[in-house]
């Protein structure tokens, strides 16, 4: 439906959508510009986000800021829950670092 809109303004929302599942993005660069880039995986998602999270807590970032976007991920996915839970317990607690994260995917493979 969102892409009719496209034919008559510069840019629809997709909104909470994006928080639930995030993984319904993985596709928007190949739908609308019309590409045929490999689509990542899940797993292959996160595991490009680690260099870009260690970054983030080298500069006295909080890992929780980066996990909040990814929580939903996994929806629907066997082990989705334990992901979701498992970041969800131990990114708030001082000292989180990536191996929460690591931890997590391991979860899910």
């Amino acid at each position: 439906e969102s892409l009719q809109h496209l034919d008559f303004v510069d840019g629809v929302m997709i909104g909470r959508e994006a928080y639930t599942n995030p993984f319904i993005l993985s596709a928007v660069d190949n739908v609308i510009f019309k590409t045929d880039s490999k689509k990542l995986s899940r797993v292959e998602i996160v595991e490009r986000l680690i260099p870009y999270t260690e970054k983030h807590l080298s500069n006295d970032g909080k890992l929780q800021h980066i996990t909040r976007h990814i929580l939903g991920l996994f929806h629907a996915q066997p082990n989705g829950k334990l992901w979701r839970r498992h970041l969800s317990e131990q990114v708030t607690k001082p000292g989180a670092t990536i191996a929460i994260v690591k931890q997590a995917l391991e979860l899910v493979r």
